[in-house]
Parts: structure tokens; sequence; C-alpha cells
């Protein structure tokens, strides 16, 4: 875990240089809490519905919310069956 210093000071520089998909990659891990795994089972369709769901060991389910700027900026690059 990093600091909030430290946080607001990597999105500052991420969006100065340019780097607008890792900005609201990170944006978006600090939001909802997700890990890497979790970014990694996000399709297309979970964009477009807005959640993602997510099961757990102990069978309790954990929804990510996609915000639509976020999914807008994401699907553009997104070919069908992605």
């Amino acid at each position: 875990m990093i600091s909030d210093a430290d946080y607001k000071f990597l999105k500052t520089k991420l969006k100065a240089d340019g780097f607008d998909e890792w900005y609201f990659t990170i944006w978006f891990m600090a939001a909802t809490g997700a890990r890497v795994s979790e970014l990694l089972q996000i399709k297309a369709e979970h964009v477009q519905v807005g959640y993602l769901d997510l099961y757990s060991k102990g069978g309790k389910i954990r929804r990510l919310y996609i915000l639509r700027i976020y999914g807008q900026k994401q699907t553009s690059g997104l070919k069908r069956g992605d």
C-alpha cells in the first residue's frame, strides 16, 4: 500500500506524461480496491453493463462498478469478442 501523497503524485505524473490508460487504471484500482488479478478478468461485456461480479472462496460476491467515462475510454480500442 502506498501513501495518499504518493498516490496523488503518481496520478499527477501519469496524467501529465500522457499515460491516460495507466492513470485511469490506477484510479480505478484505488477507487474500487480491485486487485490486478481482478482487473484482468474484466471483459468488454462487463464494461458495457457497468459492473463485474467477483466470487470469492467463501462464497461471497463482490461487485466492481465500472463508471461510464472509464468504460468509454477503455472500450474505444476493443474489438468485438474481446
